[in-house]
């Protein structure tokens, strides 16, 4: 069991509490320590599976990946507000400036395909629930509570929260490439100063062309809505939904009863 408290949303600090100790003791992880110290009781050898934990066996190293795993997950939901924005920032820069992404982007390309690139690249070493977080946290409240709460009933014209997160990430990728093609003579490379405000112009330029084809969209779904209330919806007929062998078998029953009634 693992119990998670996001205090951030409210100005204070994040708490993690599990059920288990167990798992966060090395001896426990990774094996006993041989020789000086050995318990007399319970000696641990070279061949024995104490002496090396989770490393002793394929299986168990594939269950150790996910504790580590789960040790960085939880290092990184405690990390301050402050370490968070650094965090996200260098994840973002390094995965714009390296293979694959740094042979696939391009400034050119829009908004839409940029995200989708930086989301599924940044995805491989940080849980989409992170990336999210990393980016929602900084926005004003406004924004996350229309995005994060559910419509408490159906809605059509509701931007999905995905598509939001694409243009966001897509605004803050085109920004730095920007930035490194500007510094590209440069013989100090990019400094850190100038590649922390073309990131914080990104996100700016994210949300401004999201709310720009946010607005167009609404235009496009209230055209919709008229075009078709202008058309009859259905040209349907009830006896269209009955099959051709039930439609004989119902003309031969009432012509028995026809004969009936004669006699």
């Amino acid at each position: 069991m693992i119990g998670a408290y996001n205090g951030h949303a409210s100005g204070v600090g994040r708490v993690a509490v599990d059920s288990t100790w167990h798992h966060w003791f090395d001896i426990n992880l990774v094996g006993r320590p041989l020789g000086a110290g050995e318990d007399p009781i319970d000696p641990v050898t070279g061949m024995n599976p104490k002496s090396q934990g989770f490393l002793f066996s394929p299986a168990g190293q594939a269950h150790y990946a996910k504790i580590k795993n789960y040790f960085r997950n939880t290092a990184l939901w405690l990390s301050a507000p402050a370490r968070q924005d650094q965090l996200f920032f260098r994840a973002t820069w390094r995965i714009t400036m390296l293979y694959p992404l740094v042979e696939q982007l391009d400034v050119k390309l829009p908004l839409w395909v940029l995200g989708g690139f930086a989301l599924d690249a940044i995805g491989r070493a940080s849980g989409p629930c992170t990336v999210r977080t990393w980016l929602f946290d900084r926005f004003a409240p406004a924004w996350r509570e229309r995005f994060f709460v559910p419509p408490p009933e159906p809605c059509l014209s509701c931007p999905p929260i995905d598509a939001l997160e694409r243009m966001l990430m897509g605004g803050l990728v085109r920004e730095l490439l920007v930035l490194a093609e500007k510094s590209k003579d440069r013989s100090k490379g990019v400094a850190e100063a100038d590649a922390v405000e073309a990131a914080v112009r990104g996100l700016e330029l994210g949300a401004k062309e999201f709310n720009q084809m946010l607005e167009k969209s609404a235009k496009s779904v209230v055209a919709l809505a008229r075009e078709l209330q202008a058309v009859p919806p259905l040209k349907l007929s009830p006896k269209q939904f009955v099959l051709a062998d039930e439609k004989a078998a119902k003309g031969k029953a009432s012509g028995k009863a026809g004969k009936g009634k004669r006699k």
